[in-house]
């Protein structure tokens, strides 16, 4: 794709101890980048469904800061978030 790629795992993250400063600091020096493909794998270990109860070990608030982060990672058109997930919790069958 012709820029750099970046992994994002919270388990990863979490290693750090506090997870919303991991958090920030992740997508601080992802900001320094002008092209940039990010992907966040397992990304309901960090925004569970809002339906549900408040995640364990402070994963409430890491939640709420991902939105914060996303508008500034938006601000050149040259990047590019992914998020991925392979939990299916809450799919129906018809």
């Amino acid at each position: 794709m012709g820029r750099p790629f970046v992994e994002l795992l919270p388990s990863r993250l979490a290693d750090a101890g506090n997870l919303v400063a991991a958090l920030r600091s992740a997508f601080a020096r992802i900001a320094e980048l002008e092209r940039v493909l990010v992907v966040i794998d397992e990304v309901e270990e960090i925004a569970p469904v809002r339906s549900e109860p408040a995640q364990p070990g402070g994963l409430h608030g890491v939640a709420n800061e991902l939105p914060k982060l996303i508008p500034g990672f938006r601000e050149r058109d040259e990047r590019l978030l992914v998020c991925a997930t392979d939990s299916v919790r809450g799919a129906s069958t018809a």
